[in-house]
């Protein structure tokens, strides 16, 4: 946030809120180089059928032993 109060960035473009929902006497509220929306970004009419993809990939990597993908690791982050 002083980045982009100092002008060091330009502008941001941010669906998720260090807080959520974000509080209504937040700065970024009233930023004009920043643009807020309500953590939907991720939305698409192909994101349905990539997690049924991943589901059932993850289901034969269950069966067959073999790593998960998009497992999320809280300790790091991600």
């Amino acid at each position: 946030m002083r980045a982009m109060q100092g002008k060091k960035i330009r502008g941001a473009a941010l669906d998720v809120a260090p807080r959520e929902p974000l509080p209504p006497d937040s700065a970024l509220w009233d930023m004009d180089n920043v643009m807020m929306t309500p953590h939907t970004a991720g939305a698409s009419q192909y994101r349905a059928g990539r997690n049924i993809d991943r589901f059932i990939r993850n289901l034969g990597h269950l069966q067959r032993n073999k790593p998960l993908e998009g497992i999320i690791n809280k300790q790091l982050g991600y």
